[in-house]
């Protein structure tokens, strides 16, 4: 399903359709004579639930939530006083504005979609110790999206994809380290044709326009390719966060980025590249040059 909000509409088409949901689910909870054979739909779902049980498609208007919040065990919940299982779908926000983070980080987002749209965190960081993250978690897709006005620009965790974006003007002017794509660990990302700049003013707390980090554990199965980078960070691509940290990234294919100049002659204050090791197993290096010249930027080693 493809929602269409403009920002007029959308609160009030986010408000109706949660009320409705509510209001089907808490009839559903709370009535006796709901039949293991009843079929039908809820918020936007169709059923072809019967006698013998079945799967009812719920259009959720609450993506943010896991299968451990109280709303998903509220929806399992009627599923099973019907006799059926309970799938939730995600959505798709095209043509909006969104102000603020998009959440819940850290944690799935069921395959939401956002494209098309501005997402204005309006989140930099505040301090030495901050950075807020405009969008943080698994499951989602992000397509022609302008991102801007936050610590962090994007953390992807896991079968994520970022598409044909644009993110720039991160920051706060903080010491703060920040990323235009941070990843602390992942699988399964493909980052395609963006364009993706951190520069956050004159106290350099940028890190990297892309940062493969490895803070959290192993970073794999990652498509990097026609992405043009800018920072005034260290680096602009980090393939990886060093001997130091316990996880070392694999199939990691980095290929036809070009490495821009906008912020530092260098791309970074140290270099294009850092730390992504050609050796290690999966790991793919091909086609990545300097924007402005078209020579090649070999790897680290």
């Amino acid at each position: 399903m493809t929602v269409q909000i403009t920002r007029r509409a959308r609160a009030a088409l986010l408000a109706a359709t949660a009320v409705t949901a509510v209001a089907a689910l808490a009839a559903c909870s709370s009535s006796s004579s709901t039949s293991a054979g009843a079929t039908g739909s809820a918020a936007g779902g169709t059923s072809a639930a019967s006698a013998s049980g079945g799967t009812y498609t719920f259009w959720d208007p609450y993506p943010q939530y896991n299968a451990s919040s109280a709303w998903w065990k509220l929806v399992a919940s009627c599923g099973t006083q019907a006799g059926v299982t309970i799938k939730h779908t995600g959505v798709t926000i095209t043509r909006s504005k969104i102000d603020g983070a998009v959440g819940p980080n850290d944690a799935s987002m069921d395959g939401v979609v956002i494209q098309d749209t501005t997402i204005d965190c309006h989140c930099p960081s505040t301090s030495n110790n901050s950075t807020p993250i405009a969008i943080y978690g698994y499951d989602f897709t992000l397509t022609r999206v302008n991102l801007f006005d936050a610590g962090h620009g994007i953390g992807p965790e896991g079968n994520n994809v970022i598409q044909d974006s644009y993110v720039h003007d991160l920051g706060g002017n903080t010491s703060a380290h920040k990323d235009g794509i941070y990843v602390g660990n992942g699988t399964n990302v493909t980052i395609k044709h963006n364009n993706i700049e951190c520069n956050d003013g004159s106290a350099g707390g940028c890190t990297s326009a892309i940062g493969l980090l490895s803070d959290f554990g192993t970073i794999t199965n990652f498509t990097i390719d026609n992405n043009l980078l800018n920072t005034n960070g260290s680096y602009c691509f980090y393939g990886g966060g060093g001997p130091s940290k316990p996880y070392q990234p694999n199939h990691i294919a980095f290929t036809n980025n070009h490495f821009g100049r906008k912020d530092h002659p260098q791309c970074g204050a140290y270099g294009p590249v850092t730390y992504f090791d050609s050796s290690a197993s999966g790991n793919v290096w091909s086609g990545n040059v300097w924007d402005d010249t078209g020579a090649t930027v070999p790897p680290e080693n």
